[in-house]
């Protein structure tokens, strides 16, 4: 009897254990942010009115605005898929327009909404603007005091560039009930890379819960010299929901000996699949990953936006390389074409309408962007 009782505590102990172990596990690979119910709410993509503006009248966005005359476009999509056109030197300012029914039950519940159609977005309820929280791919407003319950309540979306934000764990635009829910945890690491005597500042972005993740570096110069990085986070965190790795590098006398440290630095993480590391460069730094690869055999594929000229080994098979560029921005256009014609190996140009350069690509054309590099790092890293 001592010897079953024995042994039903110490199933009991085990089984403890192994519950903290899995609660803890997921407490660690997972966390809570308050968002707008993914289920218990109005879905808000569909027909719109809308019309592209110069600027914003106030009285665009009250309930009794007469729009009747305004075209209707289903929204939020890119504005290719809208017949909207992108004109050089133009930033295309874009009004949305759409009258809801709020459930009156609702009435005495919290209630927010999620529609930013882009990172620069303004949201509008029957004329009151909203006030956005929360990270960018979860961006609610807080609107229960701004709603008629039980009645026709007035939307309006201002839209800058693309038109259309697409977030793995962002969920469609919608308003409902506010609740909190769970989403992949992100680690953000500030880091030092040692290299000839200097230290290169970096950021290293990974989910919580990972083994062996194909690594990418993210590297930037700007006009002036130094290394830029807030521009890549929303990138590198959304690279990390995705199951990537992201290692943002700057410094400020950028060249290639930083870049061959950042690729040694990532390839001795235990977490990272060395067979599997990319190189994402924009301006200047577009030449260095390119460089890198011819360089570094670790690099698997890489993606150069906006590079200058750059010579290149005649001889040398380098890893897959996306060249991006804009049309309006010939000199860039210009250095892509002759890049990829002295390439050897697998190679895809892309050249976009109007004038976008380096950087300025994954903040303007965050979707289309975003959809490109994914799909050429799912084929070729």
């Amino acid at each position: 009897m001592q010897k079953k009782k024995r042994l039903m505590f110490f199933v009991f102990v085990i089984s403890l254990v192994l519950l903290c172990q899995i609660e803890g596990a997921f407490a660690i690979e997972k966390e809570f942010i308050t968002d707008v119910s993914i289920t218990n709410a109005i879905n808000l993509s569909g027909e719109w009115k809308y019309k592209k503006i110069e600027f914003i009248d106030e009285s665009m966005v009250q309930p009794g605005y007469d729009d009747s005359k305004w075209l209707t476009v289903y929204a939020p999509e890119i504005w290719e898929e809208q017949g909207i056109e992108w004109e050089t030197w133009d930033t295309p300012l874009v009004l949305y327009r759409r009258a809801i029914s709020v459930p009156a039950e609702w009435e005495g519940k919290q209630i927010g909404i999620s529609c930013w159609f882009s990172k620069q977005s303004n949201v509008f309820i029957n004329g009151i603007k909203v006030k956005p929280k929360g990270p960018l791919f979860a961006r609610y407003g807080e609107v229960s005091d701004l709603l008629r319950y039980g009645k026709i309540n007035y939307f309006a979306v201002t839209a800058l560039h693309e038109g259309k934000l697409v977030f793995s764990e962002g969920g469609p635009p919608r308003i409902g009930i506010l609740e909190q829910r769970s989403i992949t945890k992100v680690i953000r690491t500030d880091i030092y890379i040692p290299v000839d005597g200097e230290r290169i500042n970096a950021i290293l972005f990974y989910p919580a819960s990972h083994e062996k993740l194909p690594g990418l570096i993210l590297v930037a110069t700007a006009h002036y010299g130094w290394g830029v990085t807030e521009p890549w986070f929303v990138f590198a965190d959304e690279l990390s929901r995705l199951g990537y790795s992201s290692l943002i590098i700057a410094s400020k006398s950028p060249c290639l000996e930083h870049l061959l440290a950042a690729v040694e630095y990532l390839s001795l993480r235990d977490f990272i699949d060395s067979e599997h590391i990319g190189v994402i460069g924009a301006n200047m730094a577009a030449k260095f990953a390119i460089m890198a690869a011819e360089k570094d055999q670790r690099i698997k594929s890489v993606v150069s936006m906006s590079s200058p000229p750059i010579e290149i080994d005649k001889e040398a098979r380098l890893c897959p390389i996306l060249l991006i560029a804009s049309e309006n921005d010939p000199n860039a256009a210009r250095a892509a074409k002759n890049i990829q014609k002295n390439l050897k190996g697998l190679s895809e140009l892309l050249i976009f309408e109007g004038k976008v350069h380096g950087i300025t690509f994954i903040e303007e054309q965050w979707t289309t962007i975003r959809e490109i590099i994914l799909g050429w790092f799912e084929k070729h890293l």
